[in-house]
C-alpha cells in the first residue's frame, strides 16, 4: 500500500448545515461535466465528515490519489506524491454566497480524532488545507484557518505546511 505523503483538507462546498451523502458526493465527482459534474474517473474525496460527526470512507484505504489529480505539482513549491482528502459536509455561508467555516461541533471532533488518527499511522504526513495548495491559490476552501487550527490542536510544526 502507498502512504500518503498528504493530507488536504477541504469541505463539499455546500451550505453549512445541508447533509449531503456519499452517493451525491460520488455522482457529482463522476457525471460528465455536460451533466453538471466534474467529469472525474473517481471522486476526489477519500473520506467525508457528516454534520453529526459521522466519518464515512469514499475511496478504499489502500488506493490515495497522486497529488497530480489536482494540479498541486504545477504549484510554486512543486508539491508531488500521493494525497488523502478528508471532506467536511458544508464549507459556505447558508446562503451559498461565500466561503464559511460551518463546521459543526461534531464534525470537528471527528476532524480532530482524523488528524490525530492519521498522524499516529505517519508520523511524516504534511496536513494542509485546499487553500494552501499552491496550484489552487484562488480557493478559498476549506472556509477555517488550517494551519492554526491545526496549533491549536496539538499538532506539530513539521506536520503543518
Amino acid at each position: 500500500m502507498k502512504k500518503a505523503d498528504y493530507l488536504i483538507i477541504v469541505s463539499t462546498n455546500t451550505p453549512g448545515g445541508v447533509e449531503i451523502s456519499k452517493a451525491a458526493i460520488i455522482q457529482q465527482h463522476i457525471s460528465p461535466v455536460h451533466a453538471g459534474g466534474l467529469g472525474l474517473n473517481r471522486p476526489r474525496i477519500d473520506d467525508l465528515i457528516l454534520l453529526e460527526g459521522e466519518l464515512i470512507n469514499i475511496i478504499p484505504e489502500n488506493s490515495p490519489n497522486e497529488v497530480d489529480l489536482w494540479g498541486i505539482s504545477q504549484g510554486i513549491n512543486g508539491l508531488s506524491g500521493m494525497a488523502k482528502y478528508v471532506a467536511i459536509v458544508g464549507g459556505r455561508t447558508k446562503d451559498n454566497s461565500k466561503e464559511w467555516d460551518t463546521r459543526t461541533k461534531e464534525q470537528k471532533e471527528t476532524l480532530k480524532i482524523y488528524v490525530q488518527y492519521r498522524l499516529l499511522r505517519n508520523p511524516d504526513l504534511i496536513i494542509m488545507g485546499l487553500n494552501q495548495v499552491p496550484a489552487m491559490d484562488k480557493v478559498e476552501m476549506p472556509g477555517f484557518n488550517v494551519p492554526k487550527w491545526l496549533e491549536s490542536i496539538g499538532v506539530p510544526q513539521k506536520n503543518i505546511f
